[in-house]
């Protein structure tokens, strides 16, 4: 008994040699409407665009508050910004600024207890 599968697209596409040229279902199918270097600068568009994209969305909120969308079903989005204290400084930026300030004022070099990265800038310091 013979039987006609119909195409389905899939992650199989990738290895399909039709999948660039004669794929029945080239309309639709994901795999085959870019290349696989078309795909990945792609990819590295969207990271940027989204990056950029909520960067304003930030400076927007904090102007403006919350931000509501409602789509064509009806379906409601909100986005607020709520600054967050940074609890973590990457070492680098804050090394030269740490080492001014200790130098500036010689009586808060107690504060540093634990053995760390802060402390061996005092000592550095010293």
């Amino acid at each position: 008994m013979d039987r006609d599968f119909k195409a389905s697209p899939g992650r199989h596409c990738t290895w399909c040699p039709l999948l660039l040229k004669g794929c029945p279902v080239a309309d639709t199918n994901p795999y085959g409407q870019m290349t696989a270097e078309e795909r990945l600068r792609f990819a590295l568009w969207l990271q940027k665009a989204e990056k950029q994209n909520t960067r304003v969305l930030k400076d927007l909120m904090v102007e403006r508050g919350a931000i509501h969308y409602r789509d064509g079903n009806q379906e409601e989005y909100s986005a607020d910004f709520v600054p967050v204290e940074k609890r973590f400084y990457p070492y680098r930026s804050a090394a030269g600024i740490l080492d001014e300030w200790f130098r500036t004022h010689s009586e808060e070099r107690g504060v540093l207890v634990k053995k760390d990265s802060l402390q061996i800038l005092t000592e550095i310091a010293e």
